[in-house]
């Protein structure tokens, strides 16, 4: 559920906009780090630590190379390599880290934290506000894992007739169990081994106690609740979630989208944005680009968008990856978006015109001043 949550946000698209009357333009002039945050990553394998590091351990730490003022690089530090300090209650905060000399400060560290209270110096993670939750699905783990590794569970039983006045003793049962199993191993050539008793004996299977088949719906039961926790959707660690049964891909990525994404997404973009930008941009992650609806739906929306005139032809066309076509750049205006001044005066310009061909064909006809 972690690597679902980290790679989706990695694969979706960085942009940067600047609010110019209202409404977001995006800059096409990024500051590099964007698209090479460092020498060694890429932006995929940037975002993607960026990420984990909040869902695992709580914080994310981003260290700032700097010629002056400008950021070179960005790198993602490990959060158990950092200590975080703060002399004076509402003071700055220093930070330590293994490998560099004295403290550094927020000029140097971006700190993104992910759960946390007030006056916090860290964050906990998701599995640390759920860990009475971790705990007890832990344990049922390490019983699941336990009555399968070392083979807990009987595979079955040897029945043998009692004969009168004797009873099996202890050793008896133990070698008739030894040779029983020695003879029904699989053999190395492969094969199913064929079972002989007599005496009367029988064989009886065991199979799973309902404490045990108990378990495995119990695993099935965590899986959906962590999944809970991160706000993922069922269906995402269950095929069989009946909730979600029948409903289309637009909307349970909308729903992904905006419960499961958005709240981790929301943490990078404000700390980047305020912290790493200039006044007035903003970054943001176009998850929309991932996240695509079936083809049909995904028409549908174009269509409804042209046809609106909100969305230009090659507009959608360059959403779609095509190039754009000569022509397609200005909106259509339908008939019934025009107000009744518009179509007053759009109704002069066509009778004009109309009035001028009729004119034309006057002059050119053999009554006519032409003839």
């Amino acid at each position: 559920m972690f690597n679902s949550i980290s790679d989706s946000i990695a694969q979706s698209p960085v942009d940067i906009y600047r609010k110019t009357n209202g409404v977001d333009v995006e800059v096409t002039s990024r500051p590099k780090w964007i698209d090479r945050p460092n020498a060694d990553q890429t932006p995929y394998e940037f975002w993607e630590q960026v990420v984990q590091s909040m869902l695992y351990y709580g914080n994310a730490y981003i260290y700032k190379l700097r010629s002056g003022n400008k950021i070179l690089e960005l790198h993602v530090l490990h959060p158990d390599d950092i200590e975080v300090k703060q002399e004076v209650r509402f003071g700055p905060r220093t930070y330590t880290v293994q490998g560099f000399d004295g403290e550094l400060t927020k000029d140097d560290i971006l700190h993104i934290k992910a759960y946390g209270g007030p006056d916090s110096l860290y964050g906990i993670s998701p599995v640390q506000a759920a860990a009475t939750f971790v705990s007890s699905a832990s344990s049922a783990q390490d019983y699941s894992a336990g009555l399968y590794d070392h083979n807990l569970n009987l595979a079955g039983v040897i029945e043998i007739p009692q004969k009168a006045g004797k009873d099996l003793s202890p050793d008896e049962a133990a070698r008739i169990g030894k040779v029983f199993a020695d003879s029904h191993k699989p053999s190395a050539e492969g094969g199913t081994p064929i079972g002989v008793l007599g005496g009367g004996a029988t064989f009886k299977p065991i199979s799973l106690t309902p404490q045990q088949a108990q378990l495995i719906e119990s695993d099935q039961w965590s899986a959906q609740k962590f999944a809970t926790l991160l706000n993922v959707p069922a269906f995402m660690v269950d095929a069989s979630a009946g909730s979600w049964a029948g409903r289309g891909l637009q909307v349970m990525n909308l729903w992904y989208q905006q419960r499961s994404l958005q709240p981790w997404v929301r943490r990078i973009e404000d700390a980047f944005s305020t912290f790493l930008l200039s006044a007035g941009l903003r970054m943001k992650f176009n998850l929309d680009a991932i996240l695509r609806s079936s083809t049909n739906e995904r028409y549908d929306a174009h269509t409804k968008a042209i046809n609106a005139g909100w969305r230009t032809r090659n507009e959608v066309r360059a959403l779609e990856g095509l190039k754009p076509i000569n022509g397609l750049d200005e909106p259509i205006v339908p008939q019934w978006m025009f107000n009744a001044s518009d179509q007053a005066a759009q109704a002069d310009l066509t009778q004009e015109k109309l009035q001028k061909e009729i004119d034309e064909i006057g002059d050119d006809s053999p009554g006519g001043e032409n003839a």
